[in-house]
């Protein structure tokens, strides 16, 4: 497979690094300075290449964050880049911010020191697809106390005593999360695979709080108690099996709010997932067992270290 690429196949930008053959297969492992690592079959990448869509930019921010976030390249595939993109581009400001406050306090080691953001390369990572919206976006941080610049013109910020009250209100820290509202079909065959599987691997294993709706006592109207609580948790798990609309419903809200989302499915409902979801990283498992130790394992990866710690960096 030749090297044809010039520039980063989607912001077109010369700094980059390109190998082929990823994984054995026709595609290609790009390492770009804005679009962090990704991976790109050489169907997409033509594709791409001779369209200049508009969506691009947007598929920009969605590799970086998975870079970024899960340390694992995004595979570009002809059939999902368009809803990936799609799902950044309609970002809302209010949103864009929480990403920023993300960033800062993942990147903060110890309350009161300063992280690194260069806006000019990094701006993917706040869904904007210029440097110029990143720097106002930091700038009414700033102007909220919520960040503060030690050195004007430099790249590097402390998180306010503000930013810190802003992050724990609205649930944004990744360093030690609290809760997990669980998304899955409430048919009593599955009961086991909650009950023997993700509530123990939650509450026991790595000490946070587990809710599912129909375990709660509340009077509320069903669907704004749902919304309500994906709000103030920190991770939704998102198990499909049974292919249940409203799961989809939930998964979809937690991503737009900037939740963690973990997916799981039991191995022989994996076909029936929806294509626009299943390029997502998905659990799949056998029993409630297996259930449990996978996603375990998958909440102490993403946080570390923090799982058992109390909210938010050293402090």
């Amino acid at each position: 497979m030749p090297d044809f690429f010039t520039k980063c196949p989607l912001c077109l930008r010369e700094q980059f690094k390109q190998s082929p053959m990823y994984q054995g297969r026709d595609a290609y492992l790009v390492e770009c300075l804005i679009c962090g690592t990704y991976a790109i079959s050489r169907t997409a990448a033509v594709n791409l290449s001779d369209s200049h869509d508009e969506l691009l930019p947007w598929l920009s921010c969605h590799t970086r964050q998975v870079w970024e976030e899960e340390a694992r390249p995004f595979e570009i595939l002809t059939t999902n880049w368009r809803s990936m993109a799609e799902l950044h581009k309609s970002t809302s400001l209010s949103q864009k911010l929480d990403k920023l406050l993300k960033v800062a306090e993942r990147r903060t080691e110890v309350l009161g020191s300063a992280f690194r953001f260069d806006h000019g390369v990094e701006f993917p990572l706040l869904d904007a697809i210029s440097h110029e919206t990143a720097g106002f976006l930091i700038l009414h941080a700033i102007e909220m106390s919520l960040l503060s610049q030690p050195h004007a013109g430099g790249v590097y910020y402390k998180i306010g005593f503000a930013g810190w009250q802003y992050i724990e209100r609205t649930g944004l820290s990744s360093q030690a999360p609290a809760r997990v509202f669980v998304a899955m079909s409430f048919k009593p065959e599955l009961n086991p695979a909650y009950d023997d599987g993700i509530k123990p691997a939650v509450e026991n294993d790595c000490l946070l709080s587990c809710y599912r709706i129909d375990r709660e006592e509340h009077n509320d109207k069903i669907c704004d108690r749902i919304l309500a609580d994906i709000r103030r948790s920190h991770i939704v798990v998102a198990d499909f099996t049974n292919n249940a609309a409203g799961v989809y419903f939930e998964a979809g809200f937690g991503l737009a709010l900037g939740k963690t989302v973990i997916w799981s499915v039991r191995e022989d409902h994996l076909k029936d997932v929806h294509f626009d979801t299943r390029q997502y990283n998905h659990i799949v498992w056998k029993n409630p067992e297996d259930l449990r130790t996978s996603l375990r394992d998958r909440i102490q990866a993403k946080f570390q270290d923090a799982v058992n710690r109390s909210h938010g960096p050293s402090r």
